[in-house]
């Protein structure tokens, strides 16, 4: 909200600091009040004033229907350009506010020094204070009128201003007067809430109150009074932030919002590797106000807060919106789901708006038809490659064939190896299969894959799938004698590269649980491996390899360079394998 302060070029009316400071105190004060007793609205105002705004009238020495005068000079001398009317001008002035803060509403009030004005008020005499109903601007004196309680004038004037900012977001008058015409018939505001604390005087001057209804103390009628600024239900509802349930949700954001999945909420795929594209969409509750045409009245949802889900059950898993911002109605969201089981996996989506309004789980369910393997073991030996693999809740009586790739070769043809593999076991959760290559080239690297077959009934036709494992690489290793580390190196002589297969010891650790009866086991851990090559005068040539492995066999390759990957000259070179605790040495010729 924007205070302004208009100052004339007369002299009958001249604010102060201290007058100024007043002013913008009770207006700041209203704001807060209003922040206090519905603290549990997403509620926040920005306070923001105009002061001393130069006007060739006194603003105060006018009446209603003579304000539209200054109130266009202040807006052109604030940079609105003229369209010779001060609702249209004041509108763009709100507008500009409202998107350079950000802000959801704005509004502006004129608030004229009325130091010296007969009884604080404008000229016309027969009024306070008014607010256009739902702006998008109001009007005050500063003192704001008579003080018949003898109140403190800036605790009168802040509330009078309270009751005009009451006015901006839809509220109803409920003090007696000829000219309020409003029954407790009448409804206002966003959700055409009932105004059921009107009060009316008889002919002999006694208060009638709504029928039915007990009265409540509120600013809409006892406004000049030291009563804490009390709000009734009424005005409250008016305004758009009662919670009738008592949900601790304001009625007008009490709306669930909803997902929307970029594909249908049920889905059958045929990798286990998903993404999932969403939109969290925060609905409004209808606006309903009276006063406003079907056509002007547009209906607000809060902004979204929060969101997260649950796979099968389990999470939550909190997500972030694509723009890594929650601000706006509308939020995209994705998730990446890798390794999904066969069959169907439910996702549930809860999204919140910022008042803490929930979702219900929007539940998107995906139904993989697929194989899913698992534990692919590849285990190199002196006679071949031994292949081992498992399928996983296989529903769909698949039939697997085992594809090899001769990599050494350069080729990227794949060729069968086994056929409608039947499994070496079977358990209830899944089938082991296992395949021994001895088809091997010693120091040949290959690649290995599984392709699983399956089919689907629908209504109208049958269709065949088809689903591959990942791929898996292993280099057949070279012949190493019984009690050997090393194989000999190959091929020797040689003149681009050479190959060492090394039987890396296997190393465990163990433990045991404490107690008498105490087991003990063993787990396997990796062992330090080094791999160098020296010249016939035993100086150092390059690291082939330093790292750690498991135990079993690899093969490494020297490609006849030195440590800065520079040719080496012919000669006689010497491999030293280091692997735990032994180690060995192979002579290779390099011929150019």
């Amino acid at each position: 909200m924007t205070a302004i302060l208009p100052e004339s070029d007369g002299s009958s009316e001249n604010w102060n600091d201290e007058q100024v400071a007043g002013a913008l105190q009770g207006a700041f004060g209203a704001g807060i009040a209003y922040q206090e007793t519905f603290g549990t609205t997403p509620m926040h105002i920005i306070f923001r004033s105009e002061e001393l705004v130069p006007t060739p009238h006194e603003p105060i020495q006018t009446g209603m229907d003579e304000h539209y005068i200054w109130v266009m000079d202040l807006m052109d001398e604030l940079g609105i350009p003229g369209m010779q009317d001060d609702i249209l001008m004041t509108h763009e002035y709100n507008n500009r506010q409202r998107r350079y803060y950000q802000a959801d509403w704005a509004f502006t009030a004129f608030v004229a020094n009325s130091e010296h004005a007969p009884n604080h008020r404008f000229a016309d005499q027969w009024y306070t204070a008014y607010a256009n109903l739902g702006g998008p601007y109001m009007v005050m004196p500063y003192p704001a009128g008579e003080n018949p309680y003898d109140v403190d004038p800036i605790l009168v004037y802040s509330t009078v201003y309270q009751h005009e900012m009451a006015h901006i977001f839809w509220a109803l008058d409920e003090y007696p007067a000829e000219f309020n015409l409003s029954t407790c018939g009448s409804h206002s505001g966003y959700l055409s809430f009932a105004h059921r604390n009107k009060v009316t005087r008889a002919i002999d001057g006694t208060l009638l109150f709504c029928p039915g209804h007990e009265v409540e103390l509120c600013i809409m009628w006892r406004a000049k009074e030291d009563l804490g600024r009390p709000v009734c239900t009424y005005t409250a509802g008016q305004i758009g932030v009662i919670d009738n349930n008592g949900n601790n949700i304001p009625d007008v954001y009490d709306m669930p919002p909803t997902v929307e999945f970029e594909t249908a909420r049920v889905e059958t795929v045929q990798s286990p590797d998903v993404t999932i594209n969403m939109t969290a969409i925060s609905l409004p509750v209808e606006n309903r106000n009276p006063f406003q045409d079907d056509e002007a009245r547009m209906s607000y949802a809060a902004p979204l807060a929060d969101a997260w889900l649950t796979v099968n059950g389990v999470g939550p898993v909190y997500l972030d919106p694509l723009d890594d911002a929650w601000d706006e109605v509308e939020e995209d969201l994705t998730l990446a789901l890798k390794g999904i089981p066969v069959g169907v996996t439910d996702i549930a989506v809860t999204v919140r708006n910022v008042a803490g309004r929930d979702s219900e789980p929007m539940v998107k369910s995906i139904y993989f038809a697929g194989i899913q393997y698992a534990l692919f073991d590849v285990d190199i030996k002196e006679e071949g490659i031994n292949l081992s693999w498992s399928t996983v809740g296989d529903e769909f009586d698949t039939r697997l064939d085992l594809h090899r790739i001769d990599a050494s070769s350069g080729s990227l043809e794949s060729t069968v190896l086994a056929s409608d593999m039947e499994p070496k076991a079977e358990h209830s959760l899944y089938k082991l299969f296992e395949f021994f290559d001895t088809d091997v080239e010693p120091g040949n690297e290959y690649k290995y894959f599984v392709r699983g077959y399956f089919t689907m009934e629908y209504p109208d036709t049958t269709i065949e799938y088809k689903a591959d494992s990942h791929t898996y690489s292993a280099r057949s290793m070279f012949p190493i004698s019984p009690n050997s580390l090393t194989s000999n190196v190959a091929p020797n002589p040689f003149r681009d590269v050479a190959n060492i297969s090394v039987r890396v010891p296997a190393s465990v650790t163990a433990g045991q649980s404490g107690g008498a009866s105490a087991s003990i086991g063993s787990v396997p851990v990796r062992t330090d491996v080094e791999i160098r090559v020296y010249d016939v005068a035993g100086r150092f040539v390059k690291e082939v390899y330093r790292g750690r492995q498991y135990g079993g066999v690899q093969t490494f390759t020297w490609d006849g360079t030195n440590a800065n990957n520079e040719r080496v000259p012919s000669g006689i070179y010497f491999v030293k394998t280091v692997a735990g605790a032994a180690s060995e040495v192979k002579k290779v010729v390099l011929v150019r």
